[in-house]
C-alpha cells in the first residue's frame, strides 16, 4: 500500500503520514486489548527538511504574476502565511469560518480541530496589510478556493520562475515566517515554536535558516 501511494505521485512524506496513522491505530488497538501486538510498519526514509525560503524578489514575482492574472485570492494567500506562519490548511479554515478573526482584529483564533498538532492557537495578525488579507480571505476565498484551482494556478507560477525546483512549495512561506522572526527580529525559538504551532523544538530548527549577517552578529 506505502508503495501504491507513491507510484500514483504521492510523496514519500506524504505516505509516511498515512503510514503513521495507520501505525497509530494499531497501538490504541493494543492499548484497548483488541489485538496483543501492534505490527512493525517500516517507513521510507526521511530527509532532512526543506533548506529553503523565498526571497523578497520571490514573492514579489508571485504578488505580480497572480495580481496580472486577475487571481487575488491567491496574493491574499501568499502574503498572510509568510506574515503569520500559518499553515496551507489553517488559512483556509479561516476562509471556510472554521477559524475566525478575533473582535478586536489583532489576532486569529485556529480551534484545535485545524491545527496540525490538534491544539487551538492565537496567532498575531499585527501587520495591517497581513490583516486586510485575512480580511479578504473570510470574506471572499470559500467563493474561489478549491484544491484544484489552487495546485493549477501554483504549477503555472512555478513554470514561469522556478521549473525544476523541487522546494518551490507553498509551506516554504512557513520557513520565511520562522527565519524572519529569528534574524531579523531576534525572537527566541521557543517563541517561534509557539507562534508556529510546533510541539518539537527539533522542528523549529528546521524552518529557522540563519542569515550569514545573523551567525557573524
Amino acid at each position: 500500500w506505502r508503495d501504491s501511494l507513491v507510484e500514483q505521485g504521492v510523496s514519500r512524506s506524504t505516505a509516511n503520514r498515512c503510514l503513521a496513522s495507520v501505525s497509530k491505530v494499531f497501538n490504541h488497538a493494543v492499548d484497548e486489548r483488541v489485538i496483543n501486538t501492534a505490527p512493525r510498519i517500516k517507513f521510507y526514509p526521511t530527509e532532512p527538511g526543506r533548506v529553503r525560503y523565498f526571497s523578497d524578489l520571490e514573492i514579489e514575482q508571485m504578488i505580480e504574476f497572480f495580481n496580472e492574472r486577475g487571481d487575488t485570492w491567491m496574493n491574499d494567500m501568499i502574503v498572510l502565511a509568510p506574515k503569520t506562519g500559518m499553515r496551507k490548511g489553517e488559512i483556509i479554515a479561516l476562509g471556510e469560518g472554521r477559524a475566525s478573526i478575533s473582535e478586536c482584529g489583532e489576532w486569529i483564533y485556529l480551534p484545535a480541530d485545524v491545527t496540525k498538532t490538534s491544539e487551538e492557537r492565537y496567532v498575531p495578525i499585527s501587520n495591517p496589510v497581513a490583516r486586510d488579507c485575512a480580511v479578504r480571505i473570510v470574506r471572499d476565498l470559500a467563493s474561489q478556493y478549491t484544491k484544484k484551482k489552487f495546485e493549477h494556478r501554483w504549477n503555472l507560477l512555478k513554470r514561469e520562475y522556478a521549473r525544476n525546483d523541487d522546494t518551490y512549495v507553498f509551506h516554504v512561506t512557513r520557513h520565511n515566517a520562522a527565519s524572519r522572526m529569528a534574524n531579523e527580529l531576534q525572537v527566541p525559538t521557543v517563541i517561534v515554536a509557539e507562534f508556529l504551532g510546533h510541539s518539537s523544538l527539533k522542528t523549529t530548527q528546521r524552518y529557522v535558516h540563519a542569515k550569514p549577517q545573523t551567525l557573524r552578529d
